[in-house]
């Protein structure tokens, strides 16, 4: 007997934004309203689509590398000199 996999879907390795390159902004489940250097993104998540995601057969592997993606994109900002905004004071620095 042989077991076949099932073909991957269209929307694989789209599930994050793809910001390298150019890419586009706005993913299957992810999307990034503003990209900017002087603000900060905003994400939003579309909770119906990430079921649809988690139910599928090649969800790990499409995670893993959609995931390592953004990473490499946050690194290559940040050696470049475009690090992503500091935190503005609203942690506690008493403790």
């Amino acid at each position: 007997m042989t077991w076949a996999l099932p073909s991957r879907p269209n929307c694989y390795l789209k599930m994050f934004p793809d910001p390298l390159n150019g890419g586009h902004q706005k993913g299957q489940v992810f999307n990034l309203s503003e990209l900017d250097s002087r603000t900060q993104a905003v994400v939003q998540a579309g909770l119906d689509q990430w079921e649809q995601c988690r139910e599928c057969y090649y969800y790990r592997t499409c995670y893993d590398f959609g995931f390592a993606r953004m990473l490499l994109f946050q690194i290559t900002q940040t050696e470049s000199g475009i690090a992503p905004p500091k935190d503005s004071g609203n942690q506690d620095h008493n403790a």
